[in-house]
């Protein structure tokens, strides 16, 4: 049950890796920062809960609302964004 807990929070306010793609998940509401390391890579998120900053290894690169998931490549290039509510 744990496990399905962090799982769900990492799908609405974390990082996840899928086959070369990068999706940063922006929940609405909450205050948080989301940290996750891949290799050498750094993904990070800092959200006040209405805006959040995303990095890549250290280095700002987006500032979007929350309520969307930015999907960029491994070195955080814009692919696309999702609705996530």
């Amino acid at each position: 049950t744990l496990l399905s807990v962090l799982e769900y929070m990492a799908h609405i306010y974390g990082v996840h890796l899928e086959m070369g793609e990068v999706w940063f998940s922006l929940g609405r509401g909450e205050t948080y920062t989301y940290e996750r390391v891949w290799g050498e890579r750094t993904y990070r998120i800092e959200s006040d809960g209405r805006r959040a900053s995303v990095y890549v290894d250290g280095r700002k690169r987006y500032d979007m609302p929350c309520g969307i998931r930015l999907v960029t490549s491994e070195n955080g290039d814009m692919l696309r964004t999702l609705a996530i509510e």
